[in-house]
């Protein structure tokens, strides 16, 4: 009987082990690689300034539309 309490005890950290601590390890160094990927493209960007600013189009001036004036219906 004691042998039999062993096996189960044994599968039963198995389950542990491989349904839950492998995983979250997996999960955890993908995580790990993901961010250290961020902050190496954030470096990069940092490191390599932009080229010169352009200067945003004129707006058009004079009338650009028509004013409609609404009611509300309720």
């Amino acid at each position: 009987m004691s042998y039999l309490v062993e096996i189960l005890l044994i599968y039963l950290l198995y389950r542990f082990i491989a349904g839950f601590v492998v995983p979250l390890i997996r999960a955890s160094r993908q995580m790990r690689r993901q961010f250290n990927d961020i902050r190496s493209r954030q470096s990069g960007f940092s490191e390599n300034p932009p080229g010169p600013q352009k200067e945003p189009a004129e707006k058009p001036k004079g009338k650009v539309g028509e004013y409609i004036d609404f009611e509300e219906v309720k």
